[in-house]
């Protein structure tokens, strides 16, 4: 099923969409969405395990040994002021690393209690921790599991933690127990999690060791069930370590830094969205219409992403990312960083089309935006030739043996198209244009006048780079001739050829250079004169 929604609504439903895909990371209360939480739970619900392999710093096999209250610092990047939240500190013994390395044998997860912040430690512990502590699902405490870990706060919070990073010290996930002043209870980092489970325990309670058949939960048993049987998802540690190792070589090959991976999170967080927006295979489309008139030059406006009124530069975020056009026709155009689509040459009369998409500067590194954003919106260009044109077409000349122009059946010696159009009731086609030695040959599939129209070859910023006079040909068949003493074209050039009804446009006379006065010419080297007083 293909969707169709009006422009207007596309550009906030896609930050919508966004913001919730950001947040199957981000938990509530920091600022970071305000949006209906049976979305929000839809969105989280269906957070991969690749994004978690992929944003994990360390990842490992586990067994917890103990569980307290406490309380982190926490701080606005670029402000003094320190808030505090409440904690629980996981402490694990550590079986074994799946990535990263760390203490060879005890590890703190911090799990941080999201919407909830104080003035002081001891009143986040009290109000924050505590509550934490209370509430907190024990039932798999005694299993071995998989915990995904990151050092630092970063995207469970807008604040920073300057008791992170710290060795054998991480962020597990976050939970909260009211959303805007309401019981509501949001996991964010154990098995019952919506979407962002953190913590995998084993399928099966009992001593397993390392063996690669281990299976661990990747969601929720049904209650009653153990999770060793039925349908509820597991993973082998084996695939696992097959998971994490294809990612960290992904990774690997594009360079390794925190820019590369953590655009690779992106791109397994937004085929996660595309994938699950509808069902497979679906996702938003919009067709948008657009009209500019042919021949115009090259930087001419067609579209813009902000159906407003023309922005300037520094009316946009500069960090935001670039603006990209991709699709069938997208070599014809330019994507400018007001969000601006513009031609990138003159263009005949015909229907284009592209698909214009912002690509974030996270995404960049590793091109993660899927194919299917990219093609979210399709812009379709009708491009309508003025009143009396005959035909147009591109005309790109390239050195062709001794001459320089194009060969119409033959896309290698320059290029020259759409070939096919009709003059005076005679369909033909062009099949040559080229200059050689003072001689400009036009070559028709068949015998067609053009006395009485002009032929106009319009350069990149829109002028008549040169026009002829159709009926001044010396015809001969289908073969057309004129003399044109100077070389027209260069090889490479970017020519738009319009056939018109009418007379060739006239050359214009250079205007003389005006020659300055002489200057004056002295013939003594001293002169003396006198001048009265009054």
């Amino acid at each position: 099923m293909t969707t169709i929604i009006p422009f207007r609504y596309l550009l906030p439903l896609v930050a919508v969409l966004l913001a919730l895909a950001a947040c199957a990371e981000a938990e509530p209360g920091t600022d970071t969405l305000s949006q209906s939480l049976p979305e929000l739970r839809r969105i989280r619900a269906e957070t991969s395990l690749n994004e978690r392999i992929a944003l994990a710093d360390v990842i490992a096999r586990v067994r917890l040994r103990s569980v307290e209250a406490g309380s982190i610092r926490l701080q606005h990047p670029g402000r003094t002021e320190v808030l505090w939240g409440g904690t629980l500190e996981h402490r694990f013994g550590v079986l074994e690393y799946l990535k990263g390395t760390g203490p060879a044998t005890e590890i703190t997860g911090v799990v941080l209690h999201a919407n909830n912040y104080h003035g002081s430690a001891a009143l986040a512990l009290a109000e924050g921790g505590n509550a934490l502590l209370a509430a907190r699902d024990s039932r798999w405490d005694g299993r071995e599991a998989v915990v995904f870990l990151l050092n630092s706060t970063y995207r469970l919070s807008p604040m920073e933690s300057p008791d992170l990073p710290q060795a054998g010290r991480y962020i597990l996930g976050s939970l909260a127990l009211e959303w805007e002043g309401r019981p509501y209870r949001l996991d964010g980092y154990s098995i019952a999690s919506p979407g962002n489970r953190r913590w995998l325990p084993s399928a099966s309670s009992g001593a397993t060791g390392a063996s690669g058949e281990q299976r661990y939960l990747l969601a929720e048993p049904p209650a009653g069930a153990s999770g060793a049987a039925g349908t509820t998802p597991t993973v082998t540690l084996t695939n696992l370590k097959a998971d994490i190792a294809a990612i960290e070589a992904e990774a690997t090959a594009g360079g390794g830094s925190d820019a590369y991976r953590l655009c690779l999170y992106e791109k397994y967080r937004m085929q996660r969205e595309v994938d699950n927006y509808d069902g497979p295979g679906e996702y938003l489309y919009l067709r948008y219409d657009e009209s500019i008139g042919s021949g115009l030059p090259a930087g001419t406006f067609v579209h813009s992403d902000y159906q407003l009124p023309r922005r300037t530069l520094d009316q946009i975020d500069a960090g935001w990312g670039e603006y990209r056009v991709t699709g069938r026709d997208h070599a014809l155009f330019v994507a400018d960083p007001r969000l601006e689509v513009l031609t990138a040459r003159p263009l005949p009369a015909g229907e284009y089309r592209f698909n214009p998409y912002g690509v974030f500067h996270t995404h960049a590194a590793c091109d993660a935006m899927p194919e299917e954003m990219k093609k979210a919106v399709e812009v379709f260009v009708t491009v309508t030739a003025s009143a009396g044109t005959v035909h147009e077409a591109f005309f790109d000349p390239a050195t062709i043996g001794t001459a320089v122009g194009a060969d119409g059946t033959n896309g290698t010696n320059g290029v020259l198209k759409p070939t096919a159009f009709s003059v005076g009731g005679v369909s033909t086609a062009l099949q040559s244009l080229k200059w050689e030695s003072g001689t400009l040959t036009l070559e028709l599939s068949s015998a067609a006048s053009l006395t009485g129209n002009a032929l106009d070859f319009i350069a990149l910023d829109g002028s008549v780079a040169l026009s002829l006079d159709g009926g001044a040909a010396t015809v001969s068949g289908g073969t057309l001739t004129w003399s044109v003493a100077d070389q027209p074209w260069q090889a490479g050039d970017l020519l738009m050829l319009r056939i018109r009804s009418g007379a060739p446009v006239a050359t214009p006379t250079p205007t003389a250079t005006p020659v300055p006065p002489a200057p004056p010419v002295f013939g003594s080297s001293t002169y003396a004169f006198s001048v009265a007083e009054n």
